[in-house]
């Protein structure tokens, strides 16, 4: 789904600018240029109702979906870089692979486990291996719509988050250990906010706006289209467990739901700090130390309580946030005084 949305604005991103700016309403090709976003936008209400049950007896409602979604984000980028050859080469670097991957996913709706599974892990490869060879020509990105675009993603995850906890509580008896528990998950939901939208962030938009047209591309391969899977995977990983947490707030994590609070958030963090070295050759390193304490956390906190643990992983990452941005003010007001 992350690859669903970024191939969709990838277009808008870095074909808007191929042509004139249009003056009334559009004909020809520059009507169906807006006129395919609305179907894919119309698929995708559909596409996210399928999820749920996509590995049971949804299978098929799911893959259909995704299969005209996905053809229609190919479509829209072909058809957004069609007066600029220099794009559609881009393109190519990855669009052949990108078609390949509804394939599978379509095909594998229609099968039993083992073999929907194994298909659909196949797709997931394939997607990753179009992600990669992407970047190797030249694109003309616009930057700050660009960085808004995923971080409208990370908002969605971040707010689909909250709403699934909320709703795993709704019937429970209202006690203060229901109002801690859910306190201490949405602090930690607000910090993963906060680690994705402080100055690294800042950082990669810069670096991404005074970029040249073949560093855009790769960059935004690295930083965006790759780095944002441990991005999206850590914070719905959070979610999971963060749910286990307000359900039994008094228990211990079983081991799965313990890494995925506690690495969960430490990918978060790791694929930021990936991202900032890429822009600008700089690794943060509070955010370093706080996922090699979370790792600890998962590997060592299985004695501790749900609720103890989700307190003790937002210490961490609101402390690693907050000395890193008094860090970060001091080296730029000396920046400011050396000038």
């Amino acid at each position: 789904m992350w690859r669903d949305w970024f191939t969709e604005h990838c277009c808008s991103s870095c074909c808007g600018g191929c042509g004139p700016p249009l003056r009334g309403p559009p004909t020809g090709p520059a009507r169906r240029h807006q006129t395919l976003p609305l179907g894919g936008d119309g698929g995708q209400p559909r596409h996210g109702s399928g999820v749920p049950d996509a590995f049971e007896d949804g299978g098929a409602w799911f893959a259909v979906t995704y299969f005209i979604v996905r053809l229609i984000s190919v479509a829209l980028s072909w058809l957004g870089a069609r007066a600029n050859q220099a794009q559609r080469e881009a393109l190519l670097t990855f669009l052949p692979l990108a078609t390949v991957t509804p394939l599978l996913v379509l095909v594998g709706g229609f099968l039993d486990s083992p073999w929907r599974t194994v298909l659909w892990v196949l797709a997931f490869a394939v997607d990753l291996i179009s992600a990669i060879s992407a970047g190797r020509g030249t694109s003309q990105i616009q930057a700050r719509h660009f960085a808004e675009r995923n971080g409208l993603f990370v908002i969605i995850a971040l707010g689909e988050s909250i709403v699934a906890i909320g709703f795993g509580v709704v019937g429970e008896e209202r006690s203060a250990t229901l109002a801690l528990s859910l306190g201490v998950v949405f602090a930690g939901a607000a910090a993963l906010w906060w680690a994705y939208f402080d100055k690294p962030a800042r950082d990669a938009e810069r670096y991404l706006a005074g970029a040249d047209d073949k560093e855009q591309g790769r960059f935004a391969r690295d930083a965006y289209s790759i780095l944002h899977y441990p991005i999206i995977l850590g914070i719905v990983l959070y979610a999971v467990a963060a749910e286990e947490v307000v359900d039994h707030p008094n228990d211990a994590l079983d081991g799965f739901n313990r890494f995925a609070i506690s690495v969960g958030v430490a990918l978060v963090l790791l694929a930021v700090v990936a991202a900032a070295y890429r822009a600008v050759r700089r690794v943060p390193t509070e955010r370093l130390v706080a996922a090699v304490v979370l790792t600890g956390l998962a590997l060592f906190g299985g004695e501790l309580s749900a609720l103890p643990l989700a307190a003790l992983v937002d210490v961490v990452l609101i402390a690693s946030l907050v000395i890193e941005h008094r860090n970060r003010a001091r080296l730029d007001a000396e920046r400011k005084s050396v000038d």
